[in-house]
């Protein structure tokens, strides 16, 4: 039976149920006009009757819902301007919050993507290639220590493309020992070969499957591709990812302990400490290193600032559910009258509770999904930053 004709066969059987009260009255020697309106007194409010009835059959409550929602957006249509302070500010909120909390995961509380890095630290001082000779050949608190330093490159190939200027990570063989990934620095001739980062693989030679093995030039220098470096590794240096590692020149740098001009990262051996390598690296150079996590040493001195703007991103975002619960509830004092009108012409009281929740229940899904919006739009444009953008795609 059609929704249409249940409500009609009500309306129906309450008009029977009144003429016939309003009959029996008549018999008992009441005038017509009298008897009807003692019956319709004695059945009470015919709306609130509907409802109940109403309760009674299949699907009430989904037929309910519906009214109530169609109730609720009508009125957010009336009061077009609050609802769409309440969308506008709490997405703000939202977007905020959101954006940096993401920043906060990708760049501080994600681990890094490599093997077991909690074991990895950053030596904050320069380092001297003498000291980590000394270091590897008699610290017991450290597995490996890798040196480093960033330098760009005129990088040409047989492919007679115009010069490319590349960053070039310089690092000894201990640097991938360090990471965890496995490389060829050490065997014969390695002195003169070059790995490609996936990105610049992608880039330079659209993904070309048999690199491996190519000659390319660094500044009119052969040097072998030995290979790709897989998806995902990464290794900011001074917020810039390389493009190509190549292995640190000898020449250049080793072996004088007190020529500190490079960066080092260091792997903890199993049962050793920061503050134990600390100073057992310092007592074996006689120089002062100090040793913090490798998260520490590569967002440097980004990680306060970033850290304060997402406390000022969560009480933002408190402010913001702040503000819109008090419009919500100055709304509600404003209709307070049309609520008791409504409840005098028979409305129940769940109806309107259920119609107010319904209209936070539209403005909290629509700030939502503007506030993602602005969020990814707000990463989006993080990334682009100097620093941020290579640290951001890294993780």
């Amino acid at each position: 039976m059609s929704r249409h004709r249940r409500e009609q066969d009500l309306d129906e059987e309450i008009q029977a149920h009144l003429q016939l009260a309003a009959l029996d009255r008549v018999r008992n020697g009441e005038a017509p006009e009298v008897a009807a309106f003692a019956a319709r007194r004695e059945f009470g409010n015919a709306t609130l009757v509907k409802e109940m009835a109403r309760d009674a059959w299949a699907w009430s409550r989904l037929v309910g819902l519906g009214r109530d929602f169609r109730h609720a957006m009508r009125g957010l249509a009336r009061t077009a301007g609050s609802t769409a302070a309440c969308i506008a500010t709490l997405s703000l909120g939202i977007a905020a919050a959101t954006a940096m909390f993401t920043l906060i995961d990708s760049l501080l509380l994600r681990p890094l993507p490599y093997p077991e890095p909690d074991r990895i630290v950053a030596i904050d001082a320069p380092v001297s290639w003498g000291d980590a000779l000394d270091f590897e050949r008699h610290a017991k608190t450290v597995q490996s220590v890798g040196l480093y330093r960033k330098r760009t490159w005129g990088f040409t190939d047989a492919s007679h493309a115009p010069v490319e200027v590349v960053l070039a990570g310089m690092v000894t063989p201990g640097f991938f020992d360090t990471l965890g990934f496995a490389h060829d620095l050490e065997s014969p001739g390695a002195n003169r070969v070059l790995w490609l980062t996936r990105d610049f693989w992608r880039r330079r030679y659209r993904g070309k499957p048999d690199i491996a093995g190519a000659v390319v030039e660094l500044n009119d220098v052969d040097y072998r591709v030995a290979g790709v470096l897989p998806a995902g590794f990464t290794f900011p240096m001074d917020g810039e990812n390389p493009d190509v590692y190549i292995p640190l020149d000898r020449v250049d740098y080793c072996c004088a302990h007190d020529l500190r001009t490079l960066s080092g990262i260091a792997r903890l051996s199993a049962h050793g400490s920061r503050a134990a390598a600390s100073a057992e690296l310092s007592a074996i150079a006689a120089w002062h290193y100090n040793l913090s996590s490798l998260q520490s040493g590569l967002m440097g001195n980004r990680a306060r600032p970033l850290l304060l703007l997402g406390l000022a991103a969560a009480i933002l975002l408190l402010v913001a559910a702040t503000n819109t619960a008090s419009i919500l509830l100055a709304r509600a004092a404003r209709h307070a009258r049309e609520a008791a009108l409504k409840i005098s012409l028979g409305a129940q009281w769940k109806h309107l509770i259920a119609e107010h929740a319904l209209q936070g229940v539209v403005i909290a899904m629509a700030a939502a999904a503007s506030g993602l919006l602005l969020a990814l739009a707000a990463i989006r444009a993080a990334s682009a930053l100097p620093g941020l953008k290579e640290t951001i795609a890294g993780y």
